[in-house]
């Protein structure tokens, strides 16, 4: 008997045996080669197989001279009992002279198959290709105008809105503006209000920046220049509305507050500017002089309040002659 194979143990033919022939768990025979360095071997050789049926018929099955690459495999998808080497290369195998091979009754082509399939499959992996490219495009375009910002938008700072949240707002990575994306070839976007909301660098304050209806091509990127700490959704009109009536208030409390204390700063540099002038100064110390005497009159005069009612025509003439001397001085002063 010549060398069949109908186990995982692999067979070893054609140039320096660099061609194998396997059996798979489905019972298919598989073609294999390793063949770097005899490329030229190659093409000049015939890749093929005897396969052995149930019914003891032997057939050979050739996939043409060449059509393999230096390192392949192939599942030939023909099940077989069996599964050997060419007649013409057995007898290496066996030692036995070529004539006392069996030689098989069916002779089959594979050949144009094998070249189909092949076709098949780089059409098949250059249709994922084209698919994968096409996707990739959709959702990040790496060419033109669409495609430079595309690459220079933060994909972490993405912010969906819209009608199908078909509308995205971005934040550049380096200039910090926001960027805009629309998606919306499947969406009514006629009563939809293109906007976004601001937030500044230090996080307090937020600005709304509306563009108005139909400013928009249903696809499009566009970088609106705004510079923001984090660009944001419009948020509900009507909470809108209420957030920024509320900040009103709080700004008129802060500007009344701002107004007190500028009044209050105002009026003390003034007193400071007036003390700080020697005339005032003067001034103020002999009035501060004259108070003081007034006051210990007055003081001696309420101490005389204890004497007897029969002698208090003398208070009387006592706060006359003190009143009369603060006029004086009163006159004094207006002179000066």
């Amino acid at each position: 008997m010549y060398l069949a194979l109908a186990s995982a143990t692999k067979i070893n033919f054609g140039p320096s045996n660099c061609v194998s022939l396997s059996y798979s768990p489905k019972k298919t025979c598989i073609l294999e080669t390793n063949c770097i360095g005899k490329e030229m071997d190659l093409e000049k050789f015939e890749f093929a197989f005897t396969c052995t049926k149930t019914n003891k018929e032997i057939q050979k099955h050739s996939f043409g001279v060449g059509g393999f690459d230096p390192i392949e495999k192939f599942d030939t998808d023909v099940q077989c009992e069996i599964c050997g080497p060419p007649p013409e290369d057995a007898f290496h195998h066996t030692g036995e002279h070529k004539k006392e091979i069996p030689v098989p009754t069916t002779n089959l082509n594979h050949a144009t198959s094998k070249e189909n399939n092949d076709e098949e499959t780089k059409k098949e992996e250059e249709k994922k290709e084209v698919k994968e490219e096409e996707k990739t495009e959709e959702i990040l375009p790496t060419t033109g105008v669409d495609g430079e910002l595309a690459q220079l938008v933060d994909q972490e700072s993405k912010v969906a809105t819209g009608p199908g949240n078909c509308v995205s707002i971005y934040r550049k990575k380096e200039s910090k503006t926001c960027v805009i994306h629309t998606e919306c070839e499947n969406e009514s976007m006629d009563n939809y209000k293109f906007g976004l909301d601001c937030i500044d660098m230090d996080g307090n304050l937020q600005v709304r920046h509306l563009f108005g209806q139909n400013s928009f091509l249903a696809k499009e990127w566009f970088d609106t220049l705004i510079t923001c700490g984090k660009c944001i959704a419009m948020v509900d009109v009507e909470d809108d509305s209420k957030t920024t009536d509320k900040r009103i208030n709080n700004l008129e409390k802060q500007m009344l507050n701002v107004k007190g204390d500028i009044e209050k700063l105002s009026k003390n540099i003034a007193e400071k500017e007036a003390q700080a002038n020697p005339e005032f100064l003067l001034k103020n110390q002999k009035n501060e002089g004259k108070k003081k005497l007034v006051k210990k009159k007055l003081a001696h005069i309420q101490h005389k309040d204890t004497i007897p009612r029969s002698h208090s025509h003398l208070r009387q003439k006592e706060e006359e002659k003190v009143i009369d001397e603060q006029s004086d001085d009163a006159s004094d002063d207006d002179d000066q």
